[in-house]
């Protein structure tokens, strides 16, 4: 008899828990962005009697309703405690967790990617460049220092390092993965932490013929706590935040960034977006197309185009004592033929060529035409 209410109170507590869910999703104004995940998240579907009856319409309102799922967050905690701790699975939806900071599973290796990246760097160099030097420095991913020594499948530095060498044709190639390591990178984040580039910056000005040293500058270290990187939300895991550190001279006091695509200037760090929904933002102003950082200061005319992804925001600050100018061309927003439209390309220009491993790996997102 005890067995027997205790099937029928389980049965009906999972019923009303279905029921209390359902009710508040449905009484819940929807929701565009999830904050946590940083993505838009899906709409509501559009009903056609053709994607009735092929099913897309059910599946696309499943993926919506899961979306607006009321405590959605607090779920996902659940389960991520769940599987790292209970179950003691080796990675949930990719993320994995290695003293504290969380890696995200990037594999396997796409040669034609790499080969695909290669053949637009030579093409950008020949159109616009041919006869002047420029380099190409490959940004290792976190993973060749986390999941390499733990077990986790991961796209090797030196693969597409090797891939790289022998596709390039005028640009000279640099590595960085002896002058990184895990401690160089967010816990909670895919980027790297600009307080601890200025030995790689010395070299990367050093290798583009600069003889400015910017270890031997005086910074103020500006601290913003807590920064919840992009792997934080989706990892749903309570972990201790990260401080994002950006450092301040005169040289990146006074220069002002020019937005051509919004025909706008901002400054070279932007506090007020650490607030927003990628506090990373605050280098540069984020993911945009085509700015260049003009530097009065500079003892020099000369000039610095960076093809770059991401991680240029942090670093190209750093540069600034060897440079009058420095161009950022981020090729994911804008097509490399456009570029003659905004850029008066001379002999007094640097080029280098930034790109971290997943972009190269994943090479399609760059528009080379």
């Amino acid at each position: 008899m005890y067995g027997n209410l205790k099937n029928k109170m389980i049965t009906v507590g999972f019923i009303l828990t279905l029921v209390v869910v359902m009710l508040g999703t449905i009484m819940t104004p929807p929701r565009t962005v999830s904050a946590s995940e940083r993505r838009r998240l899906a709409a509501p579907p559009a009903f056609t009697i053709d994607r009735l009856l092929n099913g897309t319409f059910f599946a696309d309102s499943e993926t919506y309703l899961l979306d607006q799922m009321i405590w959605r967050d607090g779920f996902r905690g659940i389960k991520a405690l769940m599987v790292h701790h209970l179950l003691r699975q080796k990675d949930n939806n990719g993320l994995y967790l290695i003293d504290g900071r969380i890696g995200k599973l990037e594999y396997p290796l796409r040669p034609e990617s790499v080969v695909r990246a290669a053949t637009g760097f030579n093409a950008l160099y020949q159109r616009y460049f041919a006869g002047q030097p420029a380099w190409l420095a490959v940004i290792p991913d976190k993973n060749d220092y986390l999941a390499a020594p733990n077990g986790y499948p991961f796209v090797a530095y030196q693969d597409i390092m090797q891939l790289l060498e022998m596709e390039l044709e005028s640009i000279s190639l640099l590595s960085l993965y002896e002058h990184l390591n895990a401690d160089d990178y967010y816990r909670t984040d895919i980027h790297w932490r600009q307080e601890k580039l200025l030995p790689l910056a010395d070299l990367l000005l050093q290798t583009l013929g600069r003889t400015e040293k910017v270890s031997d500058r005086s910074y103020q270290h500006q601290q913003l706590y807590p920064f919840r990187g992009s792997y934080y939300g989706q990892a749903a895991l309570p972990l201790e935040p990260d401080e994002l550190v950006y450092l301040i001279d005169d040289q990146s006091r006074k220069p002002q960034v020019y937005d051509h695509e919004k025909g706008s200037w901002l400054s070279v760090y932007e506090p007020d977006l650490f607030k927003g929904m990628d506090p990373y933002d605050v280098f540069l102003g984020g993911a945009r197309a085509l700015i260049t950082i003009e530097n009065e200061s500079a003892a020099s005319e000369r000039e610095l185009i960076i093809f770059r992804d991401s991680f240029a925001s942090s670093l190209a600050p750093l540069l600034l004592p060897g440079y009058a100018r420095i161009t950022l061309v981020d090729l994911r927003y804008m097509r490399a033929d456009l570029l003659p439209d905004y850029l008066t390309f001379h002999e007094q220009q640097d080029v280098l060529f930034l790109y971290s491993t997943q972009v190269l790996n994943n090479s399609a997102m760059l528009r080379f035409s």
